[in-house]
């Protein structure tokens, strides 16, 4: 992306706050804390997938990508965080997923101490020059400006840079002030 602020997944706008980061954070790392719409901050997850088999935290895909969705815990506002089959460089510009019968979110997280509401903090990584011509991004906008991805829809040329993050990750923190690292995508 251009040098700058970066704006992050178009999909989570709104429903993040900046962050006061304990350690520092990269030049290429959008980093926000999410927030309900009345400005709650706990949430519990529910994911469809798996748990890794040797890092158990971690929540992967099955025979799909991964979906992992916050339940805000005041109102049960769902907001979708993350579908391995929608976001980052690889679902805009690579495989395509036809939509499998089990991708409802229907698991709720529970981290190691078997608590089960969160802080979340996501973060969503961007090293790919989009603007450099090797790539060939910009070879392929059209004349309104919209960039043709694998499964035939058109997006902006600025949204799809914003939405195609080539990491992204979900740390929560429970109640008793655990982190735990919930995803860790390489989506590149």
């Amino acid at each position: 992306m251009s040098s700058g602020v970066l704006l992050g997944p178009t999909h989570l706008q709104g429903h993040t706050i900046p962050v006061e980061a304990l350690q520092a954070v990269e030049p290429f790392e959008w980093r926000r804390k999410l927030q309900g719409a009345t400005g709650n901050a706990w949430f519990r997850l529910k994911y469809a997938g798996q748990r890794h088999h040797k890092h158990t935290s971690l929540l992967v895909g099955t025979n799909s990508p991964v979906v992992v969705v916050a339940v805000d815990v005041e109102t049960q506002e769902e907001i979708l965080l993350f579908d391995g089959s929608q976001h980052g460089h690889e679902a805009l510009f690579g495989d395509t997923y036809a939509p499998p019968s089990d991708r409802e979110a229907w698991a709720f997280y529970q981290d190691p101490d078997g608590e089960g509401t969160f802080g979340v903090v996501l973060s969503a990584y961007y090293q790919i020059d989009y603007e450099d011509e090797e790539e060939g991004y910009l070879n392929e906008v059209d004349h309104q400006g919209n960039l043709a991805l694998t499964d035939g829809r058109r997006m902006p040329f600025a949204e799809a840079q914003r939405n195609g993050f080539d990491c992204f990750q979900i740390a929560v923190t429970n109640r008793l002030g655990r982190t735990t690292e919930v995803v860790s995508e390489e989506l590149a």
